[in-house]
């Protein structure tokens, strides 16, 4: 392991190296040790010395945060709420681009220090999973019917043209969407979902959504190693950063990141603002359990993170 040095007052320096946080995300983002490896210049903030300094390869929330959060969790009490769980079937890390002093970032709980999927997140690809469902379903008939509006929107004549096209309906165009009334597309499940019902759940350009997606939180269980080192090999960095042509002689620069691992249970909760739309729940969760399953949540999910699982 590198030379590590704290720039912290020496006090704190040796709290830190005799005590260990409960608190894994304040450790993470405040106890910062930087380090200088062979051929660097200075010293440098990384996430591979925090692992090798306070968890080794496998790091997870310490027993005492874990109880305190047990009890958090347990006092969780969402009225009319629809609960359901689902277990990451792959990795998962979400906040990878925040801000952060390191290179990449992961969204942890303020308080307990335990991974969280924020509600936006899901409501973001259960609108998309719906979007794109509508869209496959009646693509065809929308190029068909809408070819001026595919025209001055710029959208290719093709599905993913046909979801910018059913975006634009619900987010910027009343008139467009008062047109598309009626779309609808059977769901994986067999359940048929309209354009409607997707206005209703999700919100427009008019009104906002009815129905609230809650941050996801996971089972106080094995969360004592609950998160994985995980690593992006850019081997063309001065390609990438437009000095050099591309070449198999430059040198790997690894990024280090951290990951939920595979198998960790989440909670997740929805709820609706008023009970005329109580089928618009049972439409919600269909949608945002097919979107964990089929699409994933977080990033890198085109490589096939954050997707989940339903519990057996």
């Amino acid at each position: 392991m590198s030379e590590t040095t704290y720039y912290l007052p020496k006090e704190l320096v040796k709290i830190i190296e005799t005590c260990k946080s409960e608190n894994f995300g304040l450790t993470l983002s405040k106890y910062v040790p930087f380090a200088r490896e062979k051929g660097e210049t200075k010293a440098k903030p990384k996430l591979k010395t925090v692992v090798e300094k306070y968890g080794k390869i496998q790091l997870g929330v310490p027993d005492k945060a874990i109880d305190l959060y047990r009890q958090y969790l347990n006092s969780v009490k969402i009225q009319d709420a629809v609960e359901f769980k689902m277990k990451t079937k792959s990795r998962l890390i979400v906040g990878l681009g925040q801000e952060s002093v390191y290179e990449t970032s992961i969204r942890l709980h303020r308080n307990y220090g335990v991974p969280i999927i924020p509600g936006s997140a899901l409501k973001g690809i259960a609108k998309h999973y719906a979007v794109e469902k509508l869209a496959e379903t009646n693509w065809k008939l929308l190029v068909s019917r809408f070819e001026n509006e595919f025209a001055t929107l710029k959208l290719e004549k093709d599905v993913y043209g046909s979801m910018g096209l059913i975006r634009h309906a619900l987010d910027k165009s009343k008139k467009l969407l008062e047109v598309l009334k009626g779309l609808k597309a059977k769901l994986d499940s067999g359940d048929l979902i309209t354009v409607e019902e997707v206005a209703e759940i999700f919100g427009t350009l008019e009104q906002e959504g009815r129905v609230i997606f809650f941050d996801a939180l996971p089972e106080p269980n094995n969360l004592q190693d609950v998160f994985e080192l995980d690593i992006m090999n850019s081997h063309y960095q001065p390609y990438y950063s437009g000095s050099e042509p591309p070449g198999d002689w430059f040198d790997p620069n690894p990024i280090f990141f951290l990951t939920i691992r595979e198998g960790v249970v989440f909670n997740f909760w929805i709820w609706q603002k008023s009970e005329h739309y109580s089928n618009l729940l049972k439409k919600t969760k269909i949608l945002l359990i097919e979107a964990l399953k089929e699409v994933g949540v977080g990033a890198k999910t085109s490589l096939g993170y954050g997707r989940f699982e339903e519990l057996k």
